[in-house]
């Protein structure tokens, strides 16, 4: 799709374009649904022919039924967060290939660092260390610089990525230029393996 130069646009349309600007701005901000599917671009992926295996399913209705679920749920925590007496554990079980890397582990902190940017997010893999560090890891720190070619993240809401500020910024581990709290020890995002008794490995033997 070809560049538009703004200066050759009317005053009303440079005017609907701004209005639409601030309109997706806001949406974002309150609807989770719309911040996964528009402002990330999730929606334009699963359509994208271009694209075929990614994401195909974000818009089947149970997976947006699932987005809808997990916005609301994280929603209502956001509004009542600071007056719990006990930590809440929100389970939500899905198979493979219904989308939850698209509703939940890519978007859902980077959606949470809008509402606060000193909240911290964490990606915990229990067996799978390239998943949580690789895939996931890469995915959001692309978004947070703008290198993800279907994301509007940095053109709404600004720069995420640090420069020059000592923040660490790595796959695994990021803290992004909106945290003020400069003392605070967890990142903003981190992503790790768990390692259980369950997924431990037995040592080998030693021979004799």
């Amino acid at each position: 799709m070809p560049l538009t130069n703004l200066q050759e646009l009317t005053e009303a349309q440079r005017r609907g374009i701004w209005l639409k600007h601030r309109l997706d701005n806001a949406l974002g901000r309150v609807n989770y649904s719309y911040f996964a599917s528009q402002i990330l671009g999730y929606g334009r992926i699963a359509n994208d022919p271009r694209n075929p295996g990614n994401f195909e399913q974000f818009n089947d209705p149970r997976v947006q039924e699932n987005l809808k679920y997990v916005g609301d749920v994280f929603t209502d925590w956001l509004v009542k967060r600071h007056d719990q007496e006990s930590f809440r554990k929100v389970l939500v079980v899905q198979p493979r290939g219904t989308c939850k890397s698209a509703t939940c582990t890519i978007p859902l902190p980077i959606w949470a660092h809008l509402h606060d940017s000193e909240m911290a997010a964490a990606i915990i893999s229990a067996t799978q260390d390239d998943m949580a560090k690789g895939k996931f890891g890469k995915a959001t720190r692309n978004t947070f610089e703008g290198k993800d070619p279907h994301s509007r993240l940095t053109d709404l809401y600004g720069t995420f990525a640090p420069s020059g500020q000592g923040k660490e910024w790595r796959t695994d581990k990021m803290t992004t230029a909106k945290r003020l709290n400069i003392g605070r020890g967890d990142p903003t995002y981190l992503s790790l393996i768990h390692i259980s008794e369950h997924t431990r490995q037995p040592a080998p033997s030693r021979m004799p």
